[in-house]
C-alpha cells in the first residue's frame, strides 16, 4: 500500500507485496515486467533498507515479509484508534 512509506520506492513497495504473497522471483518479474536480475536488485535494496544484512537469501526474505506485514498491522491499529 502506498500510505506505508518507511523508505522504499513505488517499486520496491510493489516487489515486497507480490512476495508478501508468496510469488517467487521469476513470478515477480513476470508480473511487474521486469527482469529476475532488476527483481533480485530490489530485494536487495529491501533488505538494506530494513538493516538485513545478515543471514541468507530465505532468511533475509522471510524477515523482510515480516518487517512489511508488522508495519501494515502498525498502520491499521493507528487508523483504528483515530476512528474510535
Amino acid at each position: 500500500p502506498r500510505w506505508l512509506a518507511f523508505g522504499l520506492t513505488a517499486v520496491e513497495q510493489d516487489v515486497l507485496e507480490l512476495a508478501t504473497e508468496g510469488f517467487n522471483d521469476p513470478e515477480i518479474a513476470t508480473e511487474m515486467r521486469l527482469t529476475p536480475l532488476a527483481v533480485q536488485n530490489c530485494l536487495e535494496e529491501i533488505y538494506q533498507k530494513f538493516d538485513l544484512s545478515q543471514g541468507g537469501q530465505t532468511e533475509r526474505r522471510v524477515a523482510a515479509v515480516q518487517v512489511f506485514v508488522k508495519q501494515i498491522v502498525l498502520a491499521i491499529e493507528e487508523i483504528e484508534d483515530k476512528a474510535s
